[in-house]
């Protein structure tokens, strides 16, 4: 059974579940470990999700990665980040960015929101920018590919999502969740 380890983290590694098993997982109902838990909102952000990812179920990608705060011990997780994996077959970065632009304009064909654009952004209330998917259904999936960039650390490097995910800011490694569309 899947615990929350001494950090406050689920254990190292990848932990598969479907949506519905994912409702009713630790990250949703908590567990032992944990005295303050929000479960009414962090139900609320698996079920935004779950409307969130039909477009990309409807595509063919069959799995997203799941992190941040929301796989932790906090008790109201900001949102869920995650990601997917997009396999390009491009040779730059122009091409990458042009492949990228393509895809969020079919995700947002099939959406009932236009939030598939990862480049817009807004202030929230904290000022932080945040894409408008993150406004509509407080969860942010970026695809995970040559040209989309997590984070650039101060020496220039990039580092794409599914490096980010692994671990925190003080290098602790921490488990993700690999959501499937079926079991």
């Amino acid at each position: 059974m899947l615990r929350f380890n001494e950090y406050g983290y689920l254990p190292p590694g990848i932990h598969e579940m479907t949506i519905d098993e994912l409702k009713e997982s630790i990250l949703v109902k908590g567990d032992e470990s944990v005295s303050v838990w929000n479960e009414p909102w962090r139900r609320y952000l698996v079920l935004n999700l779950e409307v969130l990812l039909q477009p990309l179920w409807q595509l063919g990608f069959d799995e997203v990665f799941l992190d941040g705060s929301f796989c932790s011990i906090k008790e109201k997780p900001g949102d869920i980040d995650a990601y997917f994996e997009l396999d390009l077959k491009v040779e730059n970065r122009y091409q990458a960015l042009e492949q990228v632009y393509i895809l969020a304009h079919e995700l947002n064909s099939l959406s009932t929101v236009p939030v598939w654009n990862w480049w817009e952004k807004r202030p929230n209330a904290d000022g932080e920018m945040k894409s408008e998917m993150w406004h509509q259904f407080r969860c942010e999936v970026y695809p995970n590919c040559y040209g989309v960039y997590a984070f650039q650390n101060q020496d220039g490097g990039r580092i794409k999502f599914d490096q980010l995910f692994r671990y925190d800011e003080n290098g602790i490694e921490k488990g993700i969740v690999k959501l499937l569309l079926k079991g």
